[in-house]
């Protein structure tokens, strides 16, 4: 046979090798093996299927096909392989390609990958699935590798979001946030926050008298208020501070004790905060504490005059020296005023002479002008501008506030013991005076004195009596009536003593010391009436019947009657029809000195509550005129004018009509001090003259 034919089987022929077959060096047609191919009978080889093609058949392959997209083959292959998931081919391809980043291929033999979606991202290649976006990111395209984290102000709390949501108005956001959980400047958040929560925190408006920086940090209190620290609940409660003891001046290096992680380290040992974050560092001046920062630590006193808590002592120190100073020269004007200490050499004295002649209405208007002034700065909560709160500082004695008792205890319920001393010791000394009056009395008998020796011995025991309440009733009632005036906290239903904010006015301590000072205070108020009783047993020699015709020859009449020598004390400054004058005046001394700090708790109130009863003095006075000499009345009508500028000017502080005004305080302070420096003035002139 020709070369390319062989013989057939039986030999009677030629023939041609058929499709798919090779001529094997004129010797046999051999069919062409996988991965070959012969469109026609090929000469001792067959074709080559290259790569991204396939035969599809595993021999006598007559065509090589292309791979189908999504599809690949290598050189010599029969059928091609489906691209594994994640991958992509065209047709014809020799290798499959990984899908790129933001893209996937879900299914085997893809042709193309599928873009992600919006709200999905995938940072890989080779992806068989895309990912959502978490919470606090988004994606607003398709095709991308990643997400966005939400802008500051806005929040994604979904995954796969598309978009990010604005925060609410108050609320605001960190970058990437899932949820608006952090306040905005002017704002803070209701409640303590757990970042890791997807809900929204509750925003609230900064309360007034403080400022909010936003985030997580609680309401800062503006220098001279409070808050409780208790628990978040509490943080938009603020309250006045009655002192001025809640200074937060070194609050900015403590911002952070405002914080919530930082909050509550007073209980937080581990806490690298602690100490300096406790609630009295951070709210309060040295040595106060408690809440309002309303009581002194131990070794720390209140002064009224500074309205702070100082170290004891200097506090003892200036307050024995001005007690000490001041209660010299009452006694002994007292003494040598009233004749009860005459020595020769006084009575050659002219400033002697010229103090017995002044009258004693005058010093009486004195001291209780100067009583009821100096206890309005701690009863009004206010702060005088200098130089008139140091004036109220050196008529601290007035009130018997220079004793610093309470520096000389170290217990928790040191107040309760001061004020049991306030009480007890008057009546012990009374009880003094009655058992030293009668072994007194005993003895002038006992050694023949006579009824006249005994009379006085008795005039001169009640003249000390009377003279002793006459000056510890103000300041004991003070004292014990303060003990009934506690401050309610709405935020908690708590109370706590407003002279001593470490009482709890629901306990049992308390309540047991309450019904206590309460038979105290009982008792103290029947002494006006017990003068009552002892002047209205005698008011017909006290108010002479020819008073009604000549006041004068009345007050020659009652002034020669010696039977009435031991009330003098009472009734002697006054017109023999105001016999009774000392009762009333005493309870109107009360009521400035003790009962008008009970009536609110809003210093504007009390300081109106003054004015009033102040103006109702100054008409009495004016129109009445009790006292004997027209020069007492004159300085009692001034005087009243004096604690009425007080008052007053306690008023505009509190309420601002003095900044209103164009006032300065220096003015203020020297204007107060003159007024009331020219009282004494006056007593010491007119009533000599």
């Amino acid at each position: 046979c020709d070369v390319g034919k062989l013989s057939s089987a039986d030999r009677s022929s030629c023939k041609d090798c058929s499709a798919g077959q090779y001529n094997d060096a004129g010797i046999d047609c051999r069919d062409c093996p996988g991965g070959k191919y012969a469109p026609t009978a090929q000469d001792s080889v067959c074709l080559t299927c290259t790569a991204g093609d396939h035969t599809n058949n595993a021999t006598k392959a007559t065509q090589c096909s292309s791979c189908d997209s999504g599809k690949y083959s290598e050189d010599l292959a029969v059928d091609c392989i489906s691209c594994p998931n994640g991958t992509y081919s065209a047709s014809r391809a020799s290798v499959c390609i990984d899908c790129e980043r933001g893209k996937y291929a879900p299914i085997r033999a893809s042709s193309s990958c599928t873009a992600c979606g919006s709200g999905q991202y995938q940072p890989h290649t080779n992806a068989t699935a895309c990912l959502n976006c978490p919470k606090g990111k988004f994606q607003a395209s398709s095709g991308i590798y990643y997400c966005d984290d939400c802008a500051a102000g806005k929040y994604a709390s979904q995954v796969e979001s598309q978009g990010c949501t604005a925060c609410e108005t108050g609320l605001d956001s960190s970058e990437g946030s899932k949820a608006c959980v952090i306040a905005d400047t002017n704002y803070y958040v209701s409640h303590f926050v757990d970042v890791s929560n997807d809900n929204n925190a509750t925003q609230v408006a900064c309360p007034k008298n403080a400022y909010c920086d936003g985030g997580l940090r609680a309401p800062v209190p503006n220098r001279g208020y409070w808050v409780p620290r208790s628990s978040w609940d509490y943080v938009g409660n603020i309250y006045k501070c009655p002192r001025a003891t809640c200074d937060l001046s070194k609050d900015k290096q403590n911002a952070s004790c405002f914080d919530q992680p930082h909050y509550f380290t007073d209980d937080d040992a581990d806490d690298d905060l602690v100490g300096r974050c406790a609630s009295a560092d951070v709210l309060c001046t040295e040595g106060a504490q408690g809440p309002l920062c309303g009581t002194c630590e131990v070794g720390y006193i209140f002064r009224g005059e500074t309205r702070t808590c100082e170290p004891c002592e200097a506090a003892a120190i200036s307050g024995f020296a001005v007690a000490a100073l001041g209660i010299l020269f009452v006694v002994v004007l007292a003494l040598v005023f009233l004749g009860r200490f005459d020595l020769p050499v006084l009575r050659e004295s002219v400033m002697i002479r010229y103090m017995r002649n002044i009258d004693s209405g005058s010093l009486k208007v004195v001291w209780v002008t100067y009583q009821i002034i100096a206890s309005t700065s701690f009863n009004l909560d206010i702060q005088f501008p200098a130089p008139y709160s140091s004036v109220l500082g050196a008529l601290n004695f007035f009130s018997l506030d220079f004793l610093s008792l309470e520096c000389y205890q170290k217990s928790e319920d040191r107040y309760f013991t001061t004020v049991y001393l306030y009480s007890v010791a008057p009546i012990v000394m009374c009880l003094l005076l009655m058992v030293g009056s009668s072994f007194i009395l005993a003895f002038v008998l006992l050694t023949g004195g006579g009824p006249k020796a005994a009379h006085t011995v008795k005039s001169q025991a009640v003249w000390y009596f009377l003279g002793l309440t006459y000056v510890v009733l103000p300041p004991v009632s003070m004292k014990q009536l303060q003990s009934l005036d506690c401050v309610n906290f709405p935020h908690d239903d708590s109370a706590f003593l407003r002279v001593d904010t470490a009482i709890d006015c629901q306990s049992d301590g308390y309540l047991a010391f309450r019904d206590t000072i309460i038979g105290f205070i009982i008792l103290y108020q029947l002494i006006p009436l017990i003068w009552f009783y002892m002047l209205w047993s005698v008011r017909s020699a006290l108010n002479p019947p020819v008073s009604d015709t000549d006041a004068k020859l009345a007050i020659y009449v009652r002034d020669k009657n010696q039977d009435l020598a031991p009330l003098r004390f009472l009734f002697d400054s006054y017109r023999c029809d105001r016999w009774w004058f000392e009762v009333a005046e005493m309870y109107r001394r009360i009521a400035f000195v003790s009962v008008i700090p009970l009536t609110s708790s809003v210093t504007a109130t009390r300081a109106s509550l003054g004015c009033v009863l102040a103006m109702v003095s100054m008409l009495y006075y004016r129109e009445e005129r009790p006292f004997r000499t027209k020069f007492t009345n004159f300085i009692a009508y001034l005087a009243q004018a004096a604690i009425l500028f007080t008052f007053y000017a306690a008023l505009s502080i509190e309420t601002g009509v003095m900044i209103d005004f164009g006032l300065k305080d220096l003015g203020m302070g020297i204007f107060l001090m003159v007024t009331s420096a020219s009282i004494l003035g006056l007593a010491l002139f007119l009533g000599v003259t």
